[in-house]
């Protein structure tokens, strides 16, 4: 347990050190007046950190699946 906090080990300083490179490249090619580049930008996120979708967002998802259905002449109208 002490040696990995001097010295990690595993996909964390892996992934790391591969967002650092990317992020150096990724800065030198960006344009003067856009964000720098972290190397969190490039690292691999864990499946629980999704973002949470808001009933409001469900809601504009659900109605566009409709409006689509409802041009293919695939929705289902209410008195059926």
């Amino acid at each position: 347990m002490a040696y990995y906090s001097i010295e990690p080990w595993g996909e964390y300083p892996a992934d790391m050190r591969n967002g650092i490179l990317a992020a150096l490249i990724a800065n030198i090619h960006r344009k003067k007046n856009s964000r720098a580049y972290k190397p969190e930008d490039f690292m691999p996120r864990e499946q629980d950190e999704k973002p949470k979708q808001t009933v409001a967002e469900q809601a504009a998802i659900l109605k566009s699946i409709y409006a689509w259905a409802k041009r293919k002449g695939l929705a289902k109208k209410k008195d059926e």
